[in-house]
């Protein structure tokens, strides 16, 4: 993770080289976007440093379907569980995601 900081009350910068993500932070967890495929690890390791568990992201809101902006998406969900939310442009690429063969 190159970037992980709090950038106003609850909400984090994650980045771990080309691409943002925002982790919201209150009772419930939120990830806006995932960023690249294998940039997983750089969320995980914001949610763990904040000292709370990848199983405690309840949501993660991709804002729309570009590789820098889902690309962790299936490996975060895996490991979370979390609900994906996502306009319904984008459902095509969330739905495999969602549903796993």
């Amino acid at each position: 993770m190159k970037t992980f900081e709090e950038i106003t009350a609850g909400v984090y910068l994650i980045s771990a080289g080309r691409a943002n993500s925002y982790l919201l932070v209150g009772d419930d967890l939120t990830l806006v976007d995932t960023g690249l495929p294998g940039e997983e690890d750089s969320v995980i390791a914001g949610i763990e440093k904040i000292g709370r568990q990848p199983n405690e992201l309840n949501h993660i809101l991709t804002t729309h379907a570009h590789m820098d902006h889902m690309g962790s998406l299936a490996a975060l969900k895996k490991v979370s569980g979390a609900q994906v939310i996502a306009s319904s442009k984008e459902v095509d690429y969330v739905v495999p995601v969602e549903k796993p063969k």
